[in-house]
């Protein structure tokens, strides 16, 4: 499914995949890209909809002048720790390596 269609059906709830709503909060790493310089911008959130509305009106200081963006791609996870470690990754040299091969398979 592409990205923008699942943000269209994205659930108010978290859902896991493959369950039912949970109660626990659900994150996700995120990659961006600017249709203004078509740089990436990598980050984290548990609204991954509302997040991407707050870029594009410009509420984020670092991405203010670069609006606007389209979510290129995403990864789910369970717990705050485990998503700030791989926003990381993907700020990394090997991350952004691994971001591109991604995107040219996809």
């Amino acid at each position: 499914m592409a990205i923008a269609q699942w943000l269209e059906r994205c659930p108010v709830e978290a859902e896991v995949a493959g369950s039912s709503p949970v109660s626990h909060p659900v994150f996700y790493a995120y990659v961006l890209k600017s249709l203004k310089n078509n740089r990436f911008y990598y980050g984290c959130t548990n609204n991954l909809k509302k997040r991407l509305f707050e870029h594009n009106i410009g509420k984020s200081k670092y991405t203010q002048y670069t609006k606007p963006f389209e979510l290129i791609y995403f990864e789910k996870f369970k717990t705050l720790k485990e998503v700030r470690k791989r926003e990381k990754f993907f700020k990394s040299g090997q991350g952004r390596e691994f971001i591109k091969k991604t995107l040219n398979n996809g």
